[in-house]
């Protein structure tokens, strides 16, 4: 008997959204749910919306952490949202500015840009981890 639509729903709201647990719990292989889900766009709208939940969920959970004071979220928070601040785990070196200079260049330059990026990130990310260190 084919798997109907709402019991994929059903099973997708009962996993967070997670598509081999759901799969499991329809009796389906994974490979099928997802090609069914694909195949309907009101069943990718509700995969869409349970995650969103989902992911309502977590952050609801990770700002209480923060709140509570555990340096794990606070740390996690700043890491992803604080970059514009200095809270950064690496350097981040935009090569294509708003002119796209690296475009006019020949490929040699390009590739000896490429590496000099690399080796000045190497350069931060080596200096930053010292300091840590030198903190400790």
């Amino acid at each position: 008997m084919a798997t109907t639509i709402p019991q994929i729903k059903e099973a997708l709201e009962k996993n967070d959204g997670l598509i081999t647990q759901s799969a499991k719990a329809l009796g389906i292989s994974r490979q099928a749910l997802s090609k069914r889900i694909h195949k309907n766009k009101d069943l990718e709208l509700f995969l869409e919306s349970v995650r969103d939940s989902t992911l309502d969920i977590a952050e609801s959970e990770l700002f209480k952490s923060i709140r509570s004071g555990k340096a794990w979220a606070i740390c996690f928070y700043l890491k992803c949202h604080g970059k514009k601040r200095g809270y950064i785990e690496k350097q981040e070196l935009d090569l294509y500015t708003k002119d796209d200079i690296a475009s006019t260049l020949s490929e040699e330059d390009r590739k000896l840009l490429r590496q000099a990026a690399r080796y000045i990130s190497m350069k931060v990310t080596s200096r930053a981890q010292d300091q840590q260190l030198g903190d400790q």
